[in-house]
């Protein structure tokens, strides 16, 4: 797998910069599984940002605005179970059962189980977007309910 980083020295007018647009595209509830492709217009060029590249252009973003190296690793198209649980934060076993449930795709190769590197991502964008809708509708009924209580 190769890697290139990249680090710089950004000013704070850059991370405020970067931070006001990591905002902005997140308030458009735009994942990689969305439709809708970003249209942007500099000096009458217009620049189409395919919906795949949301997640990466996101996590550059939040990035600058916290002054963090950024690093593009040229992933497998593949991932064991280990990899893709790590990916996800959860341990293997309940990967696995992830797997079992039909949650996600996958294959065997011999006897071990594989699962496409761009499935994951999506699957990891897809949970995203469902916490914060979750968290949306709580926030909601706390406004709700605290609304009452005065």
């Amino acid at each position: 797998m190769s890697s290139t980083a990249y680090a710089y020295n950004i000013s704070e007018k850059e991370r405020k910069t970067a931070q006001k647009s990591a905002e902005a595209l997140e308030s458009l509830h735009l994942d990689s599984s969305s439709k809708k492709n970003i249209e942007i217009t500099i000096d009458e060029t217009e620049i189409i940002i395919p919906r795949l590249a949301f997640p990466i252009l996101q996590e550059i973003l939040n990035r600058m605005a916290t002054g963090q190296s950024i690093s593009f690793d040229d992933p497998s198209p593949e991932m064991t179970t280990q990899e893709a649980a790590d990916f996800l934060n959860v341990s293997r076993p309940y990967f696995i059962k992830l797997l079992e449930q039909n949650k996600l795709p996958f294959h065997k190769v011999g006897n071990r189980r594989k699962v496409m590197t761009a499935d994951v991502v999506a699957f990891k964008e897809k949970i995203k977007l469902s916490r914060e809708k979750g968290l949306a509708k709580l926030t909601a009924l706390s406004q709700e309910i605290e609304g009452e209580n005065y």
